[in-house]
């Protein structure tokens, strides 16, 4: 079976939909691309990579290599995460009689603009994919609008996953380092919201003087330009918080999960400044972290009205002072967890079995 998710978010979203897949199928061994090295560098973390998961990174849409690959690995079917479409991918699969599947289906207003511009050659790729399970009801009606059918609802994948992974003695160990001090963590930052985080932090010292911040950047590579333009210690370069530090850079791969189990509050990147578009708010509130985001959640429009009465929307850094401010409101966490997986799993398994 061919998986393929564009970079982390969306291998951390298909991981447990491969596992489900291996489970059920014995025999199956599963390819498993991305477009990014981070997203490699994940699935390389997995404890049946190299055995029954392998990874490569998706050829170019272009005709000569998209032959060699298919005539390479000859996949029972493929699978593409989120908003993969690739049309010349979808045909070569097509002309090989290649089932593909689209799972946790998303489409913006403005890709799903771009696509429809396009006319009947978006359609016609539309119509090769063996069906779409869309997120939910915006993105459904956005895909078959441009053709695709049969579209389903099932929900997202991103609900669907188990809590973040950690380290236990890391955490025991940082714990010990941080003691009961308040701990603030702003996750997956973009360019222009590490400033803002760092000037509400500040002010929020003044209430808190022992709060400390850390700072995890969606792309760890950032790491070492922003340590230089704000004078922080970085966990990639083995420096520790202190009792004297107030902002800690976490610029390392796949620890969220430690950094959302430290944290008494968070606040999710991607979306106060730049364009936007929000990352996962479930993964906080799944382990009961009080979170906050800014207004620029678009590609999370539907998960946001499930977690409405939890998350808190901050529009400026007035705002997020003051939530940092606020005594620590109580998280709901139940109806986070639908069985997505199960149901996604058992229809790839009667498409590639016809």
């Amino acid at each position: 079976m061919w998986i393929h998710a564009a970079s982390v978010g969306e291998t951390l979203c298909a991981l447990p939909l491969a596992e489900a897949l291996l489970e059920a199928r014995p025999e199956m061994r599963i390819l498993f691309t991305t477009a990014t090295v981070t997203g490699s560098e994940i699935v390389a973390r997995h404890p049946l990579y190299g055995q029954r998961i392998i990874h490569r990174f998706i050829p170019h849409d272009v005709p000569r290599w998209l032959r060699r690959f298919l005539n390479l690995w000859q996949p029972e079917g493929a699978i593409f995460v989120e908003s993969e479409l690739w049309p010349g991918i979808i045909a070569a699969c097509s002309r090989r009689d290649i089932p593909v599947m689209l799972v946790n289906g998303r489409l913006s207003d403005r890709s799903a603009r771009l696509w429809t511009r396009l006319g009947d050659p978006a359609r016609r790729m539309m119509k090769r994919l063996s069906w779409v399970a869309a997120r939910g009801p915006e993105d459904a009606a956005r895909f078959r609008a441009l053709g695709a059918l049969p579209v389903y609802e099932d929900g997202d994948l991103k609900q669907d996953a188990p809590p973040l992974a950690y380290d236990e003695a890391e955490y025991a160990r940082l714990r010990g380092l941080i003691g009961d001090r308040p701990v603030f963590v702003a996750a997956s930052t973009h360019p222009g919201e590490e400033e803002l985080v760092l000037q509400a932090a500040e002010r929020a010292r003044s209430f808190q003087p022992d709060l400390l911040t850390i700072i995890v950047p969606r792309h760890p590579a950032r790491g070492a330009e922003l340590a230089a333009r704000f004078d922080l210690p970085r966990r990639a370069a083995g420096q520790d918080p202190t009792p004297q530090t107030q902002i800690w850079l976490a610029d390392t791969l796949g620890e969220l999960g430690l950094f959302y189990r430290l944290a008494d509050r968070c606040f999710l990147g991607n979306s106060l400044a730049g364009k936007g578009g929000g990352h996962n708010p479930f993964e906080p509130l799944r382990l009961g972290v009080p979170t906050a985001t800014g207004p620029k959640m678009e590609n999370w429009r539907e998960a946001m009205a499930t977690v409405s009465d939890t998350i808190h929307i901050v529009n400026d850094v007035e705002c997020l002072t003051r939530w940092l401010e606020s005594p620590l409101p109580p998280v709901r966490t139940t109806g986070l967890q639908r069985s997505v997986v199960s149901v996604l799993r058992d229809r790839i398994l009667k498409t590639v079995e016809r």
